[in-house]
């Protein structure tokens, strides 16, 4: 650095580089989201086929403070934001529900008629 180097104060030293001091000063806060991306995962593995729209306002309603966009860069991070297929099969006169190839539950699902499912 120009400052310690060549004994030129600060104010100088941004002004040779054309640089604002309040950028030379500013020391980043690193965003402490762990008890959020705790809540997340909980929320996930125990409802895994609800989307985000549906996380933000249960985790809003559970008393999490956080804005959406907040909310989406941890959802992201844990990468939650890939699509999920659902599919329906049927084994042995039963329908089975899968999520991301894990069978969920066995549901009996209700005869629509002749054009039902």
């Amino acid at each position: 650095m120009m400052v310690t180097d060549k004994q030129v104060s600060v104010r100088q030293a941004c002004k040779i580089v054309s640089l604002p001091r309040s950028v030379y000063r500013y020391h980043r806060i690193p965003k402490d989201d762990s008890a959020l991306m705790e809540a997340l995962e909980e929320l996930v593995k125990k409802h895994p086929t609800i989307g985000f729209w549906k996380c933000y306002y249960r985790l809003r309603r559970s008393g999490h403070q956080c804005n959406h966009k907040r909310l989406y860069r941890v959802y992201k991070l844990l990468k939650l934001n890939i699509r999920r297929r659902i599919t329906f099969f049927q084994e042995n006169s039963r329908w089975i529900l899968q999520v991301r190839g894990v069978a969920i539950a066995k549901v009996p699902m209700p005869f629509h008629g002749a054009g039902g499912r």
